[in-house]
């Protein structure tokens, strides 16, 4: 499997948002540890993900919690999911939580690189926002980079 992660990364280096050292991924041990603590296992594009930048990805979606250990993340989705009569199943895997209102999840039984759901604060049901991890990660980034351009050109 291409390790999209990795390439992502480099795209964010090669804008100039990023150096090599606003990156660290997990060790092996801490990607056991998470799937030990959540009954689950991984799919391999989040574990790529999780050994590029799991545990520091300075500059990218900032403004969002996406790193290692995952710890509050569950508790705050299962809470925006009661409020539309839904739960999370035993096998789902919360990995972006936003401001207390939004966060993003894929099921660990959907393959190697699951379809990524949302929930937000706003009294729907969780839906899903793409196909999966990989294609998520690669829209986030060009995202990213696009807005930075964007700002960029403002401010000159």
């Amino acid at each position: 499997m291409e390790n999209i992660a990795a390439i992502q990364k480099q795209k964010l280096i090669d804008a100039g948002l990023a150096s090599d050292h606003d990156f660290a991924g997990c060790s092996d041990d801490e990607v056991a540890h998470l799937e030990r603590l959540f009954n689950v296992k991984l799919p391999d594009s989040f574990v790529n993900y999780l050994r590029v930048m799991g545990k520091r990805r300075d500059g990218f979606y900032a403004e969002a919690s996406m790193s290692y250990p995952f710890d509050d993340m569950r508790r705050i989705a299962e809470a925006l999911l009661k409020d539309v009569d839904e739960s999370l199943s035993d096998t789902a895997f919360v990995f972006v939580e936003r401001y207390g209102c939004a966060v993003l999840f894929f099921e660990t039984t959907e393959g190697s690189d699951p379809p990524v759901y949302v929930c937000q604060e706003d009294d729907k049901p969780s839906s899903r926002v793409a196909t999966s991890f990989s294609e998520w990660l690669t829209v986030a980034v060009d995202a990213h980079i696009e807005g930075c351009r964007k700002l960029q050109k403002m401010e000159s």
